[in-house]
């Protein structure tokens, strides 16, 4: 094998924009969650602003609006997170449980607090601890500081939170909140968007966590923007799966396997079988996407001799983006036979998110002899410079602009839009005779 540049470059970084939930293996599966912590900066918020003294009530609702508003979703993010956040706080068998902010935000716990309430989110909480020190807890709806230990990491935290709730939610016992009884770090969730704060250098951990995922994008006036986050800003089901999480943690394993789920459906119970499977590409078929940086990759004419003097070898291309060096055996050849056995019962087609296009996505299937086994690729956003739609017909490969315009850019929209439209799509099954019309 032919050495590879030192840091190759990466053509795809970005994960998909939802949540992840997850149980480490704990001593007590058993044990419920009492307490959800969240992280305040780009996990309540999608880009944070505080709220200064002097600022008009005009200027107020414009930085509520910035912090907590997403343009990505339908409907009141703000009303979406007060629904999630009144389920969180009692449980399927009415036990009530604490909610609390978790915040490195360098202005304190009063800042974060005043720019909570004038959202109408602050009554959702129980009280917010500030790193390195300081607090506030709510009891009957009024707000009072509290003095917190002097810790610098979320992880370590929390466990003294488990050691000693009452420091922390001094309400505990009162007629406002009745007590929780013993509480362990598995009955802590912290939802976050840092995952380095699920473990600190002491060596604590926190056993159950859900990740909110981060993204770059546009956003309103402020131009691009770097590492946004806010759980549901993307992604509505994030809502629905930290609720289910803190319900069932014990059904979020953290494990290194595939997690296949069917959520209840009307007629769910017909069971309908599948017809159509659509993978993901970048960390999906991949385990993580590298290509050749030659424009030329990105046409349908492209073939082997082009990799002559470039910085890939077909080899390198092929071990990068396809085998593990963790599993036994070629794990190509394992996805090989998994795609050939499925292609014979199901369609099989591609939509992924790669700024490269659809092309460039079928030579790198060609290159690894996994291209066969789809009927079509579709890439996302749509882009004027590049293919976002390949089509298959008797093995020859066709490029088409995919109705992307259509449909907003979201996964799940696509789906729909497929079943609705599916000769949009596969524009083979518009041709007389086509078998797969």
């Amino acid at each position: 094998m032919t050495t590879c540049p030192s840091s190759p470059r990466r053509s795809f970084t970005r994960a998909a924009y939802r949540c992840q939930c997850l149980e480490r293996t704990l001593q007590d599966e058993t044990f419920p969650v009492k307490v959800v912590a969240f992280d305040f900066d780009e996990t309540l918020t999608l880009i944070t602003y505080l709220i200064e003294d002097g600022d008009s009530e005009e200027v107020q609702k414009q930085i509520v609006k910035t912090n907590f508003q997403t343009p990505w979703v339908k409907g009141s993010r703000i009303e979406h997170l007060q629904s999630m956040l009144k389920a969180l706080a009692i449980s399927k068998s009415g036990k009530r449980r604490a909610l609390a902010v978790l915040t490195k935000n360098y202005a304190g716990a009063k800042a974060v607090h005043n720019l909570l309430h004038v959202s109408g989110l602050a009554s959702c909480f129980d009280a917010i601890w500030a790193l390195p020190t300081g607090g506030l807890y709510r009891c009957k709806d009024e707000w009072h500081e509290m003095c917190t230990p002097n810790v610098c990491h979320k992880a370590d935290l929390l466990a003294l939170v488990a050691e000693s709730p009452h420091e922390f939610f001094p309400q505990l016992g009162s007629d406002a909140f009745e007590d929780m009884g013993p509480l362990k770090m598995e009955g802590i969730v912290l939802v976050d968007d840092q995952r380095a704060n699920f473990q600190s250098p002491s060596g604590n951990q926190v056993l159950r966590f859900c990740k909110v995922a981060r993204y770059d994008g546009y956003y309103r006036n402020l131009g691009y923007v770097k590492n946004m986050g806010g759980i549901g800003a993307h992604c509505f089901e994030d809502y629905e799966t930290l609720k289910m999480f803190v319900e069932e943690p014990s059904t979020y394993k953290e494990t290194l396997h595939l997690h296949c789920v069917e959520r209840h459906f009307e007629r769910s119970s017909e069971q309908h079988p599948v017809e159509l499977i659509i993978f993901d590409f970048d960390e999906t078929l991949t385990l993580a996407t590298f290509m050749p940086s030659d424009p030329t990759f990105e046409e349908i004419s492209w073939d082997l001799p082009s990799l002559e003097g470039s910085d890939w070898t077909a080899e390198d291309l092929l071990t990068y983006n396809f085998e593990s060096p963790f599993c036994s055996g070629s794990r190509l050849q394992a996805l090989k036979a998994m795609l050939e056995d499925l292609s014979k019962r199901y369609v099989l087609a591609i939509l992924s998110r790669n700024d490269r296009g659809a092309v460039a996505v079928l030579n790198l299937l060609r290159l690894a002899q996994l291209a066969d086994f789809f009927a079509a690729i579709w890439t996302m956003p749509f882009r004027q410079q590049v293919s976002c739609g390949a089509w298959k017909a008797d093995a020859a490969w066709h490029v088409f602009e995919a109705p992307l315009l259509e449909v907003p850019d979201e996964k799940t929209e696509i789906l729909y839009h497929i079943v609705e439209n599916s000769g949009k799509w596969f524009p083979q099954m518009e041709e007389e005779g086509s078998p797969r019309s």
